[in-house]
């Protein structure tokens, strides 16, 4: 019934946009970064959501991670604010089941998925964020099991120095610049972020400092990127882990990379490079770190190369990867684990018609040899409408804080099995001028589920393979751009909603942590207006119900200044003060008042 109420809702949302009067030239076309095949963001047969820099400008948002709370099917589980520690989840998965990348870079962390949103990078330096949903091993690799997210990271388009500022309740603060200089063919991109804060309750002070940098050389068919940045947190941890707790931690990240790109006579040579330092400290009683604390450093090295050639028969993609992961911890051991693969891809289109059949074959030196297959095909009927179906394997090896960790309250599992799941999906994309309407279904077979769950509420936490769990989704997505309606100059107007449906199967598991409480229904609203003039309003609308978790309603809203150059805004975060908690024993912050600004100055 709610899954039929909310689909009338945007099927009339989207009648109202196509009978509207185009005010603006078309979007431009974008060509997606992390797949192994360059493809057309248009000429994807699966469900890919973008969210580009300006609209994040529109968004009472300063961390990457709170920019992608904004995205459908996306499920954010922060602990506090400002992304200081948030888990990532897609279409129901956990936050170990979600690779994420940086141009295609890998940034994931064998210690946890805890850190696997450490990012380097201050929010003003990301052009724009992909996020696939379902199986992506062909695509990004191991462990993309339930989707992935691409961060996409360019030089700007002139030489500038982009300041911004922003100060809140809780004596909260963020200031961040990016400067660029750009030459004939060499361009240069370097950002510094700070965010502090005394915190909106009792140990959820933190601090977070952030540095990157990005320099690109283009001479005729070549191009190098070199990349690298660092991010140093440290933050109290109250809740996040044990309920009403006095815990600590400080995790800092160091990631470096460099891609070359060779294009000539339908060629496409792409190698890669890429190295990831994470250092974690973690304290039970933030008073009296001897009572139980934990040092863990990962090192991790990879290193890919991507080719593809286009000719009348399509374009067939093949590519190589290395990667090395160590940990030392004080808890976990001494760890390492070497992991190959190979893919091959192949891309034929005629006409209307595309159909993109792969293989990626994954060898662990700890667990052995896996293989992924998947296809997907399209059609187009006409330039509006056209539909797409795919079906792929997916896999993920367990964490080491899965096989190995020893705690008070959590203890891992070291027979543990990898994960695996089969994925079918289908729907149709329609769109008409700048207003585009989405529908989409999946299914997810994920036999070896991990979870962390215990029998009895007096037993510690501890990891288990369950048998066998389905997921069935449901996923509409309408959006308007650059509209007149009702007399409303509109920006965005977007509406979005999934519906997952989680089946455990076998499992005898009396709590579970993280697989009983995937997201239900979840939807994602947003209205940009002009008012009048150079001032602009943004309101964002969030429903979230998950399995086993109270539901709870969320009202965002930024009211902004927008000159040519300058960026003046205020901003009001959980407009209703609405009470509800994400992961953990953390409450989130009710009701914050913040104000700021964004400075481009030219060089």
């Amino acid at each position: 019934m709610r899954f039929t109420f909310s689909l009338l809702i945007l099927l009339g949302f989207y009648k109202v946009f196509a009978q509207q009067t185009d005010t603006s030239i078309s979007i431009t076309e974008v060509e997606i970064q992390g797949n192994r095949i360059a493809m057309p963001f248009s000429k994807t047969n699966r469900n890919v959501a973008l969210l580009e820099a300006k609209e994040i400008t529109q968004l009472p948002v300063y961390t990457p991670q709170e920019a992608l709370s904004y995205i459908a099917g996306v499920d954010i589980r922060s602990r506090g604010v400002f992304g200081i520690q948030s888990d990532v989840g897609i279409r129901g998965g956990s936050f170990e089941q979600t690779q994420v990348l940086l141009n295609g870079l890998k940034l994931s962390d064998p210690q946890t998925g805890h850190h696997m949103l450490n990012l380097p990078l201050p929010l003003n330096m990301i052009k724009r964020m992909e996020v696939l949903k379902g199986p992506g091993a062909i695509k990004y690799g191991q462990n993309a099991f339930s989707g992935a997210i691409n961060l996409v990271v360019e030089p700007f388009q002139e030489n500038l120095i982009s300041v911004s500022g922003m100060y809140g309740e809780h004596n909260t603060y963020s200031l961040s610049a990016a400067a660029n200089i750009s030459s004939k063919n060499y361009n240069q991109l370097l950002g510094i972020s700070k965010q502090s804060s005394d915190g909106y309750r009792k140990n959820a002070d933190f601090e977070n400092n952030q540095v990157f940098y990005m320099g690109q050389l283009k001479k005729e068919n070549i191009t190098l990127d070199v990349l690298g940045g660092g991010s140093w947190r440290k933050f109290g941890a109250g809740g996040f882990y044990v309920a009403d707790s006095e815990e600590y931690e400080e995790v800092n990240t160091l990631f470096g990379g460099v891609k070359l790109t060779y294009q000539n006579n339908g060629w496409m040579i792409k190698p890669q490079a890429y190295y990831r330092y994470n250092d974690d400290h973690y304290v039970y009683i933030r008073s009296n770190p001897n009572v139980f604390q934990n040092f863990h450093t990962s090192n991790v090295f990879g290193a890919e190369i991507h080719t593809s050639y286009t000719s009348k028969f399509g374009v067939s993609g093949f590519g190589l990867e290395y990667r090395n992961e160590d940990l030392n911890s004080t808890n976990l051991g001494i760890r390492n684990r070497n992991i190959s693969g190979i893919f091959l891809e192949h891309r034929y289109y005629n006409g209307g018609f595309s159909v993109t059949p792969g293989f990626y074959l994954n060898n662990y030196s700890d667990f052995g040899s896996f293989g992924f297959p998947a296809i997907d095909a399209g059609f187009e009927f006409s330039d509006k409408l056209s539909v797409y179906a795919s079906a792929g394997k997916s896999f993920r090896v367990p964490s080491y804080t899965d096989l190995y960790y020893k705690g008070r309250n959590n203890i891992g599992n070291p027979t543990l099995t990898p994960e695996q799941a089969l994925t079918y999906e289908g729907g149709f994309k329609y769109k008409q001028n700048n207003s585009n309407f989405q529908l989409g279904v999946f299914n997810r077979n994920a036999s070896e589920l991990i979870d962390w769950v215990k029998q009895n509420p007096a037993d510690p936490w501890q990891p288990q393979n369950f048998y066998e769990v389905n997921v069935f989704g449901v996923e509409a997505q309408a959006q308007t751009k650059n509209k007149s309606v009702f007399g409303l100059n509109i920006l965005v107007l977007s509406i979005d909603y999934t519906y997952i449906n989680a089946d455990l199967l076998n499992s005898s598991a009396a709590s579970s942590r993280y697989s009983l409480s995937n997201l239900r229904h979840q939807i994602v609203g947003r209205l940009v207006h002009q008012i009048t003039g150079n001032l602009y309003h943004s309101i964002s609308y969030r429903y979230i119900e998950r399995v086993a978790l109270p539901s709870y309603h969320l009202l965002d809203d930024r009211l902004f200044w927008q000159g040519e150059k300058l960026q003046v805004f205020a901003d009001v975060t959980n407009l209703t003060n609405t009470q509800y908690t994400e992961a953990g024993f953390v409450p989130m912050p009710g009701r914050w008042f913040k104000v700021g600004f964004t400075w481009d100055i030219n060089l």
